[in-house]
């Protein structure tokens, strides 16, 4: 190699890597000579009559010579060469007449010394995609002149080089692809997938190796012959389909059986390619297929096991109902009659046997509910329900049911929902208040002193829905970090000494956390042992579409008063002052009994005072100066340290200057109340307090305050309200029941309900019963001798048909959501799962009695519409009063929900408006309690009264409902006289 450089190196062609990449892919540099390039490089030397020729490719720090004619030498440094010029320029040659003349050369050693270069002409070989690799160029040691004609040549000489090296490349990739198809055709062969090639017709004329082992068939065997007729194919539809498919689409592929030798069949995955020849017709398919024998006598197995376990599920699914049967039937016994003889005369040991007794079957039955919740969830039979309710009712029914375990102990509850979180709610409230009861429970177990709170917090929300995160969170024993990376496991708690001292399966905490993710939640703790813990969950619940923050009908009634609370629990004046403050009632909590008296006396002071500095003309400043100050009620709290509430109410009372304040006692759930009952008190509420009991509770004891006697709170939330006592007289009650002891226990539940029931033993004699009497409600055991409940139900139901309807409600100790859907398929209007509690059993039977007062006592029907009115309207035609029934419940509907919309937006011309229309139609049909209510809300809404409005609205809707009862009775007995 010359080794010999310049000061500056020369400048490079753009697209430099590019070029270089495609020069290395040729495989030119460093390669033997070849006759055909030296061949060119001569024939360039004769027709420029140039002593020297080359060819040289530009690599990227030299230039090698691939051919050459004149010179001795293979390569030389890139900075230095004249063909480094030439490539910049692709299309053009290079010429230097005289290079000592020429200032980009004289100083180059290429010309200053050997070999001398004084004469150079230069053209780019140049690729198809416009990378200059190299030069074709001609030299000489003296000056010289070049004609067009050999500047002509020298390009026609370039071109056949490039021609050259690009057939050269095409033979080597030929040589590659020739040694590819070999080795294809070889694999081909050598496939274990069955590879075959058809014509036209359906002949072989392509058979491997692969074929003819996984068919035991030679290829001499099929060449030429139908594959389908040899191999015994079975097609997933009709070959002619499958060949249009192929025809249409070029592809086609599927599931085959085929037949081997010796009857033997292969399940095959099979793809069809469709080949075509040089004019674009259908010429032959290319069929591969792959042996998925063991594949499909695995998924054959594979689905005997699945419906070997599906059985094998059911069949738990029914031992766990039928034990579940099985167990509570007994549990209602033990639990209801452990109940009852509590009520009687017992003395202190017998009442504390029976009170283990009836503990113990309390948490027996938990147990047997969490042990079927459990089994549910990992069934996946765990349903959730969707429909819209109210978050306050069911924070504080979940605090119900663990209030008389917490007062037990001595602990405070508490519930606070923050004032930015909407209660007015959709999803399921039920196993939203399973969560709920489920921590409050562990809270009330684990507590011994203090108190358990339950708040509710936004965590998130959109238009449409709300993340909200409730917490739980207890002064109780507190849980160590070890100790909390256990719960929330199946059979888990804490530690034995948990399980040994409080029992329970560990499975609570599982279902919890189960359950919060179907509500598109978490769950965790925070916990510090001997201080505490918090259990918390989010849940993501929707908005109602349209819903108004709920404000009770009260609340507008107790705008200004004062309130005191004296409480020595901080959480629980903290709560209270967050529920007055919803209604902006003024308040002040105090924690004791002498800071009350304080406060009291001072502010009494305060009025003396004024009073004393105005004259008898100065009513209205005295109001103004001094009677704001006093307190109009005063809440207290029964058990409080060292003066109790009910010491506080007589020194209270017992002052002249404070007499005349208005006293609620708040006491715990069992407190005695011949200790409780004094005529210092004026109302009694129990803690927890709910939020509308507190209410009603403050609106009775303070409506000597009010401007309007006529609207006290407890007309007010009277009206219209059915007499319950003569409601309950009136049911007649059917109870059908196979267990005696079952019997005694539903008996004695329904009489403390002041329910009267006949009783039966089977479907039968309920069949014959209401032969006799029309019974109103029929309590119906599923499981009865002789005739079943389902069974029983269809029948009663064929009987009805639809000139009547009795209410059913199951009482099935099954608790599997597959017994409810079974109840309701049968015909039964409700539910209730053994044993029954009195709650739940006066819940139904509330809200059932109701639905059928139309039946029953007065003639509801007569006290809500006027039918001379709607006869006289429609001249007595039943089908158009029916027609007339129908239109107005639609259109009323959609109005209510218009008239909701308008009162949302404080669109007060809108609500008048509709309000008005309302009215109207209400008075055509002889509505009497229904049309003034929308005369009502039209005057308010005229006056631009929002709260009237929106409490006249919530009261109309409540008779709507009755309206509607009423509806139902009307157009049953239009139904009976037609039939009659």
């Amino acid at each position: 190699m010359l080794k010999t450089s310049l000061s500056e190196p020369q400048p490079q062609p753009q697209k430099e890597e590019a070029r270089l990449k495609e020069l290395y892919s040729l495989h030119l540099l460093d390669s033997f000579p070849e006759p055909a390039f030296d061949d060119l490089t001569f024939l360039a030397s004769q027709i420029c009559g140039m002593p020297v020729a080359y060819v040289g490719l530009i690599d990227r720090n030299r230039q090698w010579i691939k051919s050459k004619i004149g010179i001795d030498i293979s390569e030389t440094v890139r900075d230095t060469v004249f063909c480094a010029h030439a490539i910049l320029k692709p299309t053009e040659l290079l010429i230097v007449n005289d290079a000592a003349k020429d200032s980009r050369f004289s100083d180059n050693p290429l010309v200053t010394s050997a070999p001398n270069i004084c004469f150079y002409v230069g053209m780019p070989l140049v690729t198809q995609n416009g990378h200059s690799l190299g030069v074709l160029c001609v030299v000489d040691r003296v000056p010289r002149q070049i004609s067009k004609i050999q500047q002509t040549a020298l390009r026609t000489i370039a071109s056949q080089l490039m021609a050259q090296i690009e057939l050269r490349n095409h033979l080597k990739t030929l040589r590659r692809t020739e040694a590819v198809l070999r080795e294809q055709a070889n694999l081909l062969d050598l496939a274990h997938d069955t590879i075959m090639v058809r014509d036209m017709h359906g002949r072989v004329v392509f058979w491997n190796r692969g074929a003819e082992l996984m068919y035991g068939l030679r290829k001499e065997e099929v060449l030429g012959k139908v594959s389908y007729e040899i191999l015994q194919t079975q097609f997933p539809g009709p070959l002619d389909e499958i060949e249009a498919k192929l025809q249409r689409e070029g592809y086609w592929e599927g599931e085959l059986t085929n037949t081997g030798r010796y009857g033997m069949q292969v399940a095959v995955a099979s793809r069809w390619v469709l080949q075509r020849n040089e004019l674009g017709e259908p010429a032959a398919i290319l069929e591969i297929n792959n042996n998925i024998t063991s594949q499909k006598r695995i998924e054959h197995e594979l689905a005997e096991s699945r419906d070997t376990a599906i059985n094998s599920a059911r069949a738990k699914s029914e031992f766990l109902a039928h034990m579940s049967h099985e167990i509570r039937t007994p549990m209602n016994g033990i639990i209801g009659m452990s109940a009852f003889l509590m009520e009687t005369a017992l003395n202190p040991e017998q009442h504390e046997f029976a009170s283990t007794i009836k503990s113990c079957g309390d948490s027996l039955l938990r147990i047997i509910n969490d042990v079927l919740d459990f089994s549910k969830i990992e069934s996946g039979k765990l349903a959730f329900e969707s429909i819209n309710f109210n978050l306050g009712p069911v924070v504080e029914s979940a605090l119900d049911i663990v209030t008389e375990q917490a007062h037990k102990k001595g602990l405070e509850l508490a519930a606070l929902i923050h004032r930015d979180v909407p209660v007015n709610l959709r999803g399921d409230p039920h196993r939203l208040q399973q969560v709920l009861i489920n921590l409050l429970g562990n809270a009330v177990k684990f507590t011994e002193k203090g108190e358990v709170v339950v708040s509710v917090s936004v965590e998130n929300r959109t238009q449409t829905d709300v993340m909200l995160r409730f917490s739980v969170k207890d002064t109780g024993l507190g849980i160590t970090e070890e100790q909390q990376k256990r719960l929330f496991q199946p059979y888990s708690q804490a530690d034995e000494s948990t399980a040994r001292q409080y029992g329970g399966t560990g499975l609570g905490l599982t279902i919890v956390r189960q359950l919060v993710h179907f509500m598109g939640g978490e769950a965790g703790i925070e916990s510090i042992p001997g201080q505490g813990s918090t259990f918390w969950f989010t849940a993501l619940l929707l908005r109602q579409a349209r819903g108004l923050t709920a404000v009770h009908a009260a609340q507008k009634d107790l705008s200004g008063l004062r309130v005191l609370i004296v409480d020595d629990h901080s959480t629980s004046r903290q709560v209270l002052q967050h529920q007055l403050s919803h209604c902006h009632v003024h308040t002040e909590a105090v924690a004791t009994g002498a800071e009350a008296l304080r406060i009291l006396r001072q502010q009494a002071n305060r009025q003396a005072h004024a009073a004393r500095t105005l004259d008898t003309a100065g009513t209205e400043a005295l109001e103004r100066a001094g009677a704001h100050l006093s307190f109009d009620v005063v809440l207290l709290d029964l058990h409080m340290p060292e003066m109790n509430g009910l010491d506080l109410a007589i020194a209270i009372k017992s002052d002249p200057a404070l007499s005349a304040v208005r006293l609620v006692m708040m006491t715990l759930r069992g407190s005695p109340s011949e200790k409780t009952k004094h005529t210092e008190i004026d109302a009694y509420l129990t803690k927890p307090v709910k939020q509308s009991l507190l209410y009603e509770c403050l609106v009775n004891v303070t409506s000597h305050l009010r401007n309007h006697p006529e609207q006290q709170a407890g007309e007010r939330h009277a009206i219209h309200r059915a007499d319950t006592k003569e409601l309950v007289k009136s049911i007649r009650l059917l109870l059908a029941e196979d267990n005696a002891v079952n019997q005694k226990v539903a008996l004695r539940l329904l009489a403390k309900l002041g329910y009267a029931a006949d009783v039966v033993n089977n479907g039968i004699e309920v069949l014959n019963s209401l032969e006799r009497i029309p019974y109103h409600i029929v309590l119906m055991d599923c499981m009865m001798p002789e005739l079943n409940g389902y069974e029983t139900t269809k029948r009663i139901r064929q009987r009805e048909g639809n000139s009547k309807h009795t209410v059913i409600i199951a009482i099935t100790a099954h608790a599997m959501d597959a017994d409810r859907e079974a109840c309701l398929a049968a015909g039964m209007d409700d539910y209730l799962s053994k044993p029954i509690s009195f709650e739940a059993l006066k819940t139904m039977l509330d809200h059932w009695s109701i639905a059928t007062w139309n039946s029953v006592g007065k003639d509801h029907i007569l006290d809500l519409i006027d039918l001379s009115v709607l006869n006289a309207s429609l001249g007595g035609d039943l089908v158009q009063q029916r027609e007339l029934i129908e239109f107005f419940q639609t259109h009323t509907t959609q109005q209510f929900e218009l008239l909701h919309q308008a009162l949302e937006e404080k669109s007060f011309s809108t609500a008048e408006r509709i309000a008005h229309g309302c009215a109207g139609s209400s008075a055509t049909c002889g509505l009497k309690t229904l049309a003034p209510l929308f005369n009502d809300i039209e005057n308010a809404a005229r006056q631009e009264k929002f709260d009237d409005a929106l409490s006249c609205y919530e009261r109309a809707k409540l008779e709507y409902e009755r309206v509607k009862e009423a509806f139902r009775g009307v157009l049953s007995k239009e139904l009976q006289q037609e039939k009659q």
